[in-house]
């Protein structure tokens, strides 16, 4: 039987101080690099996606390609799990797990769907949400339509979202993030801090 535990534990161990400052260097901080147990298989970037208590799936990225997956698992989780169960006053939903532990490292509760992110299950995700006062919609910049006709666009996404949430709120990103832009060039690039971005 595959042990994903055990591989996941190896994999952390061998992600080394270069890959761990390619990391930090696109936005994920040290301590949630651990927290989150972010590893290498040798070849890509891997960040393990729980369903509760279990590993269900490994997301692998390419080093010239931070954030962007591989390959496709056939199925889309939410991530990280475990912040779907907690109390928050505002959550933000991003755009990737790339873009959710930016902000998880800016200190900004968020969550997002595995995968190309734009994905939002309103009959799974809607109850976990309910407790929530304010949902931040924070996808990238820019429209974003996939060439699968069963994959959301940004907007699409947006407004799906928005009429499932009456807490919900799109968020509109300055003019300096261009297309296809979106976290990581706030707060990276640009400088901004959580202040910054909670003041949209």
């Amino acid at each position: 039987m595959y042990d994903f535990t055990k591989r996941a534990l190896e994999y952390q161990a061998a992600l080394n101080g270069y890959l761990r400052a390619h990391l930090v260097d696109h936005g994920i901080a040290e301590e949630v690099i651990a927290r989150r147990g972010i590893g290498w298989d040798g070849e890509h970037i891997t960040v393990p996606v729980w369903r509760g208590r279990s590993l269900s799936f490994f997301e692998r990225w390419s080093l010239d390609a931070i954030g962007v997956p591989v390959d496709e698992v056939g199925f889309v989780a939410r991530y990280p799990s475990d912040r779907f169960n907690e109390e928050h006053e505002t959550l933000v939903f991003a755009e990737g797990i790339h873009e959710c532990l930016i902000f998880e490292s800016m200190g900004i509760p968020a969550v997002a769907a595995s995968g190309r992110g734009l994905v939002f299950k309103t009959r799974d995700w809607k109850p976990l949400l309910n407790g929530i006062s304010e949902v931040l919609i924070a996808l990238r910049c820019g429209e974003k339509r996939s060439r699968r006709k069963y994959v959301l666009s940004r907007d699409e996404l947006v407004t799906k979202m928005l009429v499932a949430l009456s807490q919900a709120r799109r968020i509109e990103w300055p003019t300096s993030i261009g297309r296809d832009e979106g976290a990581f060039e706030f707060f990276g690039r640009d400088g901004r801090s959580a202040e910054d971005f909670l003041a949209l």
